[in-house]
C-alpha cells in the first residue's frame, strides 16, 4: 500500500487545486468535530471514526492517480481499515489511539497544504508505521 501511496501523494500535492485543498480541509475538520464531541469522548463511535478517517484518506490521495491504481489502493486501504477497526474494537480505551490518528491527519494535511511532498510523505509513512506498532501492542496485551 505504501508503495502505491507515495506516488499518489506526490501527484496530489503537486497537482492539487483549490477544490482538492478545500475537500481535504473539510474532511480533516469533520475528524476534529468527531473527536471534540463530548458523546464521542465518552463512548467512541468507532464506525463513524473509521468512515470519516477513510474519507480523509480518499480526499488526500485521490488526485492524480490512475483509476486502476487508485481502485487497487482503495481495496488495500479497506482491508487495513477493517483490521484496524477489529483491533481497536478490542481495546478498552480506543480514544487515545484515535486522537493520535487525528493529530497525524492534521500534520499530514499541513504538509500537503505547504506543498512539501517530502514532509508529507515522511508524516504519512511514519503515521502508518506508528499505527501498525500500536495495533501490535494492543494485540500483544490482549486488551
Amino acid at each position: 500500500r505504501l508503495l502505491l501511496e507515495k506516488d499518489m501523494l506526490e501527484k496530489s500535492v503537486v497537482e492539487g487545486n483549490d477544490n482538492w485543498e478545500a475537500q481535504c480541509m473539510a474532511c480533516c475538520h469533520r475528524l476534529k468535530r468527531c473527536v471534540e464531541n463530548k458523546s464521542f469522548i465518552e463512548a467512541p463511535d468507532l464506525r463513524k471514526w473509521f468512515e470519516l478517517f477513510t474519507l480523509f484518506h480518499r480526499a488526500v490521495f485521490r488526485r492524480g492517480a490512475s483509476d486502476c491504481l487508485w481502485q487497487f489502493e482503495q481495496q488495500l486501504l479497506l482491508r487495513s481499515r477493517q483490521y484496524e477497526f477489529a483491533v481497536y474494537s478490542r481495546s478498552a480505551a480506543p480514544l487515545p489511539f484515535l486522537m493520535g490518528q487525528f493529530r497525524f491527519a492534521e500534520s499530514l494535511l499541513s504538509a500537503c497544504l505547504e506543498q512539501n511532498v517530502a514532509l508529507a510523505w515522511s508524516r504519512h509513512e511514519g503515521g502508518v508505521l506508528r499505527t501498525l506498532e500500536l495495533m501490535g501492542s494492543i494485540e500483544e496485551e490482549g486488551v
